[in-house]
């Protein structure tokens, strides 16, 4: 081998075991500063070593000296051992576009200061211990595509609902959210994917007009209340999956539901529906799953299963449950 190979397998190797070394700065579970990190090149480097340290079983805390490393644009901790709070000097990371901590043991409140973290993109820290209210910054965040932070200790997160605020993916499911849906939520015109199951939310469901990009919705295993929209079709004339079983909603399946040609999942069980399931849900020619289960449908007279002929006639359905409370 020459020398010009040697020189230059010895230079991978020096820059590899920098980035292991300032990854592992980073992680001291020591409470006294170890390392003041400040030059590019060093930033360089550790920007190659945190760009995915996902399941490394990695311990101990995230040191405050990240907020020297000015050039990050992406942290991915996720699924270690992690615990102690989120340094607030995250906030010197102004280029960060996603930060994910998700599936350690992280606690306490998340700092305020993430508000100077202007170009976040994702924003993940879902399966850790954190608590309190879902910060007001969060709804300032105008670059942001995907917050998932699910199965924490938060509340009171719906104050976030603004104009700038316009994520493709809000992923809540799992915490301690109480009180209403705001009328607010129909500002989110961008919004595909929307999780709040397992919350304690109580409120109507509130109208609805401007969600046409919805593809999911798990509203599941809460306390909800009041009525299905009367024209979805019009509401989400693009959703796909609809999960809101074991709330407390009453009334009639709207017709409408058989209007949504894109529907694939539909799970209103556990509530307290009556009267007839549209004949016309039948006609639906992709959905797979229809759970409509432990409510009081149907008459008891004959043809209260005419939709389900329909559905034998145009294709096999993965799962239906249909039984009356």
């Amino acid at each position: 081998m020459d020398k010009s190979c040697l020189k230059n397998q010895w230079m991978m190797q020096a820059k590899l075991l920098l980035c292991i070394v300032t990854l592992i700065t980073l992680l001291s579970i020591s409470s006294k500063p170890v390392l003041a990190l400040g030059n590019n090149e060093t930033d360089r480097l550790a920007l190659l070593a945190l760009k995915n340290s996902r399941g490394l079983n990695l311990l101990g805390s995230i040191s405050h000296s990240i907020g020297n490393l000015t050039f990050l644009r992406r942290v991915n901790f996720s699924y270690n051992g992690l615990q102690g709070s989120i340094p607030k000097e995250h906030s010197h990371l102004r280029r960060l576009r996603s930060l994910n901590l998700e599936g350690n043991q992280l606690q306490g409140k998340m700092p305020v200061e993430l508000s100077n973290c202007s170009n976040f993109k994702i924003f993940a820290l879902s399966k850790n211990n954190l608590t309190g209210e879902i910060p007001f910054f969060l709804g300032n965040l105008k670059n942001l595509i995907r917050h998932h932070i699910p199965a924490n200790n938060l509340i009171a997160v719906f104050h976030v609902l603004r104009e700038t605020f316009q994520p493709c993916i809000s992923s809540l499911s799992g915490n301690n959210l109480v009180g209403n849906i705001p009328n607010a939520l129909d500002r989110l015109s961008n919004l595909r994917y929307h999780f709040i199951a397992s919350n304690n939310l109580s409120s109507p469901i509130p109208p609805i007009y401007n969600l046409s990009y919805v593809i999911m919705i798990d509203a599941a295993l809460n306390q909800l209340s009041g009525r299905l929209p009367p024209e979805m079709d019009v509401a989400f004339p693009n959703l796909e999956v609809i999960y809101i079983g074991k709330n407390r909603l009453t009334g009639t399946i709207p017709v409408s539901v058989s209007n949504i040609s894109s529907l694939q999942q539909f799970d209103i069980s556990a509530h307290g529906f009556s009267g007839p399931v549209p004949a016309n849900i039948g006609k639906l020619k992709d959905i797979q799953w229809l759970v409509i289960d432990y409510n009081h449908l149907g008459s008891g007279k004959a043809g209260d299963f005419g939709f389900s002929f329909v559905f034998n006639q145009l294709q096999p359905i993965g799962s239906f449950g249909y039984t009356k409370q």
